[in-house]
């Protein structure tokens, strides 16, 4: 069983992910804001094989420092992942060379924060990070990623 944390605030991409993953034993341990992923991350760090996250989500539950550069809540899901994973943390993480997916409709911001972001962030959006595009609340695109990135076989 393969377990990939989802954070995203809309039900219906949580729903969704939930019923095309089941047939490829794919765990989804759902997370609709920073407080249930703090939880999560906290007790299950260790099994959890991929992530998918949107960005724009309430800040709400991060520190008043990383709260401010959100933007209103546009860059939320990237601060937290940016939080738990960040290469200077120690132990390092190994998500860090497993799967992290993007999946959000706001490109074009998450691009212009990046390129002004500092050398250690560039690289690691970069170098670990897949951005897709969230057009609608198709996984398919998701599912694909996670089925060349991670070893998983269809029930």
């Amino acid at each position: 069983m393969y377990n990939v944390l989802l954070f995203d605030d809309r039900p219906q991409i949580r729903i969704s992910f939930m019923e095309r993953c089941e047939e490829y034993n794919i765990n989804i341990i759902p997370c609709r804001d920073i407080y249930e992923a703090d939880e999560e991350w906290a007790e299950k760090k260790d099994d959890i094989h991929a992530i998918v996250l949107d960005i724009m989500m309430s800040p709400k539950g991060l520190k008043e420092s990383l709260r401010d550069k959100t933007k209103g809540g546009l860059l939320t899901g990237w601060f937290w992942l940016w939080k738990q994973i960040n290469p200077q943390n120690l132990p390092r993480h190994p998500a860090q060379d497993k799967c992290l997916i993007i999946y959000s409709a706001y490109e074009q911001d998450y691009k212009q924060y990046i390129q002004q972001a500092d050398d250690d962030e560039k690289k690691f959006s970069i170098d670990h990070t897949k951005f897709i595009d969230k057009n609608d609340v198709d996984a398919d695109k998701v599912l694909e990623y996670l089925k060349n990135n991670i070893t998983i076989e269809k029930n």
